[in-house]
């Protein structure tokens, strides 16, 4: 597939899925690397890394800098994508994303992108590539905390509409009222620091949430993470973006069957590893 990672839908993201969970059946497959635009390859990798099962290595990479650049980086991020997907003993199931910048190894949850640069959060950071080796600090790291059955799914589906909204001074709840009214299943509140709301909009959020049974969770705006369920009936987002938190609170909508929002709630605050069927 060629297209620009900021370009790609959820029905791209089941293709991919598909494509991947396919060729890690395949027995003569070792592991997987998908290479992709860095602005969203957090985004497209945490879509992955819920649905597809596997104990065989996924490795996303890319590029800082074009090809044409006289320091450009794709090619060497390749050959280490490469070399950490063909280094046996760090990959199992619920683990086995990760991603590979500038020889640095990162889980995705947590990292975020800053200054044009991955910034691992905790426990993300897991390793190295440097000489053609891979050197190890931080095994396992941190699980996908779920893993949703998207095989019923068709490739050309589009997941249920979760806006993502941004509080700030005077922000009119209305809003969000308006999202839900025009069909939003779940929404994504970046918040004040851990999870601060103005509280007409935690009202309203309290109201969507226990009266019209939205998925509403807390997104952390910048580095601090959205640990405290300050509003109830929001589910706070611990150190996951916005944009993460939306692919979540997609799947759990469609294939969250057999799993509770305390569940998910847990899921994010510890890293739980419930399997969660299509049944």
């Amino acid at each position: 597939m060629s297209l620009d990672s900021i370009d790609m839908n959820s029905s791209h993201m089941i293709s991919i899925s598909k494509r991947v969970n396919k060729e890690l059946n395949n027995p003569d497959i070792a592991g997987a690397i998908l290479l992709g635009g860095t602005d969203a390859m957090i985004e497209y990798l945490t879509f992955i890394a819920l649905t597809v099962k596997s104990k065989k290595p996924i490795v996303g990479t890319g590029a800082y800098r074009p090809h044409t650049a006289h320091d450009a980086d794709g090619l060497q991020n390749i050959i280490d994508a490469v070399i950490l997907a063909a280094t046996e003993g760090w990959s199992e199931e619920y683990y086995e994303v990760a991603m590979v910048m500038g020889g640095d190894i990162f889980r995705l949850w947590g990292t975020r992108k800053e200054n044009d640069q991955f910034v691992p959060g905790s426990g993300s950071s897991i390793g190295r590539v440097e000489g053609y080796r891979v050197s190890f600090h931080d095994l396992p790291g941190r699980p996908a905390p779920f893993k949703f059955d998207i095989t019923e799914l068709s490739s050309v589906s589009l997941l249920p509409v979760v806006p993502v909204f941004l509080v700030h001074t005077g922000f009119d709840y209305k809003a969000l009222e308006k999202a839900v009214d025009e069909g939003a299943r779940g929404l994504i509140i970046g918040v004040y620091g851990n999870g601060y709301i103005p509280a007409t909009t935690g009202t309203a959020i309290t109201k969507l949430a226990y009266e019209k049974g939205i998925v509403v969770m807390g997104a952390r705006f910048n580095s601090v993470t959205v640990s405290y369920a300050r509003v109830k009936g929001m589910i706070p987002g611990q150190d996951w973006d916005a944009r993460q938190l939306r692919i979540l609170n997609q799947l759990y909508l469609v294939q969250g069957k057999g799993i509770t929002k305390h569940e998910l709630e847990k899921g994010l605050e510890y890293g739980a590893k419930p399997h969660v069927s299509a049944n």
